[in-house]
């Protein structure tokens, strides 16, 4: 069973007539019955009985809606979470600095990337030049704050503040 079938038995059961459903779906009424029959074989269960004019659920198609309309409001919070993601309108940046150069640049930066983004968390370590490099390797940050020249050539870095002198 995937999520179209579930929101299928989610609409018969509301409306309690596969017409109605069907309508209500955008699909036709033989798509709809053919689809509940599948699920109902995969299943190896009746989800509806009929009582009169209406298609009401079993013990185990009242199950089955319960459980499907938990799984369909987990998939609609994981879509809108990744959307947010990827909008970044939430989310998480993991920084390393080594002291030097964040205790000099990074508040600033900070406060910019704070104001403009404001729900992303950031979580910042201050630590060495050995285990941010290793930190990066790892995956376990996101981005370093370091000084230049940085001879990890397997990492790519931008400039973020120039002297001349």
């Amino acid at each position: 069973m995937d999520l179209r079938e579930m929101r299928y038995i989610i609409e018969l059961a509301k409306t309690k007539h596969m017409t109605h459903a069907a309508n209500n779906l955008y699909i036709s009424q033989p798509a709809l019955y053919k689809s509940i029959r599948k699920v109902e074989s995969e299943l190896d269960t009746t989800l509806f009985y009929k009582k009169g004019n209406e298609l009401l659920p079993t013990d185990t198609g009242k199950i089955v809606i319960e459980n499907s309309q938990n799984i369909l409001k987990m998939a609609t919070h994981m879509e809108n979470a990744i959307t947010a993601t990827k909008n970044l309108n939430q989310g998480e940046v993991r920084i390393g600095f080594t002291s030097v150069v964040g205790t000099i640049y990074l508040p600033d930066l900070l406060v910019r990337f704070k104001e403009k983004y404001p729900n992303i968390q950031l979580r910042i370590t201050n630590t060495t030049y050995h285990e941010v490099n290793t930190a990066l390797h790892s995956g376990s940050l996101d981005l370093a704050v370091m000084t230049t020249p940085f001879p990890d050539t397997t990492l790519s870095g931008q400039p973020l503040v120039n002297f001349s002198m």
